[in-house]
């Protein structure tokens, strides 16, 4: 890129900084919510999910204790899952330059805010980002594509949204993203992809994060 079209950056955790379920599966990571809920929750209850994110949304039709359960359960899933977590090629430089560069970057992230700082601050990175917007909450209705963690990040940066930009790589952060008024990028690191972030109208579409490096 041959100069920021933006003046602050937020990236999604999971896919654009790292793949947090690499070595702690989200089907295993989701296997073991389910069975931590059970007791509590109707037979087979989300037996068909493979997304621990789907798995907690659910859970806010259980009630509210069994909500606040499975935010902290997760979190605890999360927390392992991250020890094992293979960082995104070229996301550490992206952060790095940002830094280096001037541009006020923050994380956002669907993800249990411990979990996103205890990869970041293991892999040296936690230095570079100015603010963490993740989740910390039991409310599931605060999550992307909900726009709050969005404009979070937003206020704490002290960003105008007009020069801001997301970069994450499932539709609910586009969708955040342009819920908060700020420009929104798909990164498009599965085949697929491409065609699901045209539907919602990414502003721009990357396949590696080396495209977001400047010079």
């Amino acid at each position: 890129m041959d100069s920021a079209p933006f003046q602050s950056l937020l990236l999604d955790f999971d896919g654009p900084i790292c793949s947090v379920f690499a070595g702690f599966p989200a089907w295993r990571v989701a296997q073991e919510l389910r069975e931590y809920l059970q007791s509590r929750a109707p037979v087979n209850w989300m037996k068909e999910s493979d997304d621990p994110h789907d798995i907690l949304r659910a859970s806010a039709e259980l009630g509210q204790s069994v909500s606040v359960s499975a935010h902290r359960k997760l979190a605890a899933l999360e927390m392992e899952a991250v020890k094992s977590a293979t960082p995104t090629p070229y996301a550490a430089d992206v952060i790095r330059g940002a830094r280096a560069a001037g541009i006020p970057l923050a994380v956002v992230s669907n993800n249990a805010e411990s979990a996103v700082i205890e990869y970041l601050s293991a892999t040296g990175l936690m230095r570079y980002v100015d603010y963490v917007s993740a989740r910390v909450s039991e409310d599931v209705s605060l999550m992307k594509p909900n726009p709050y963690l969005v404009t979070r990040a937003i206020f704490a940066l002290n960003a105008a949204s007009v020069i801001s930009a997301l970069v994450g790589d499932q539709t609910s952060d586009i969708i955040a993203a342009h819920r908060a008024g700020i420009k929104a990028i798909g990164y498009a690191n599965k085949s697929g992809k491409r065609e699901k972030f045209a539907e919602v109208a990414a502003d721009l579409v990357i396949t590696s994060m080396a495209e977001l490096l400047l010079p």
